[in-house]
């Protein structure tokens, strides 16, 4: 990935592509990112800045959406979970651990090691849908922090 994120930075994206293009929505307004997330408006905010200063998310007349860019990366951080999520469930761990310990490291495991995984996962077929699942990992971290 050509972007340095946090998890945190990629919960704002995953969740930006799920309210838009789920939902058929052009933007996500800041508040609606707070409801969900549990956090501040001013944490949001700062966030959103963080994401443009990037080049992720675009500020629209009525709130925010994924630039192209923030789309692509967006993309990969969903392919590089889901082949995480899927080298772990194959090793036997549960389908929650797996996810939540995805979450953490998606973002910062080389893209070499990411391919290698991917080619040994490539027949293994996940239970869930990879950015729902990668919402809910998200949001049940937060919630016990």
């Amino acid at each position: 990935m050509d972007v340095d994120l946090t998890p945190e930075m990629a919960d704002y994206l995953v969740l930006i592509y799920a309210l838009t293009y789920r939902r058929g929505c052009k933007c996500v307004k800041p508040t609606e990112i707070s409801k969900i997330l549990g956090a501040s408006k001013a944490t949001v905010s700062l966030m959103l800045k963080k994401l443009r200063f990037r080049g992720l998310v675009v500020k629209e007349r009525d709130g925010v959406s994924l630039s192209q860019k923030g789309v692509s990366v967006c993309a990969t951080i969903l392919r590089r979970h889901a082949t995480i999520e899927k080298a772990l469930i194959m090793l036997g761990v549960d389908h929650d651990k797996a996810c939540e310990v995805a979450r953490k490291i998606e973002v910062v495991v080389d893209e070499g090691v990411i391919d290698l995984v991917e080619r040994g996962t490539m027949k293994f077929e996940l239970p869930c849908d990879k950015a729902t699942c990668r919402l809910e990992s998200a949001l049940k971290a937060r919630r016990r922090s």
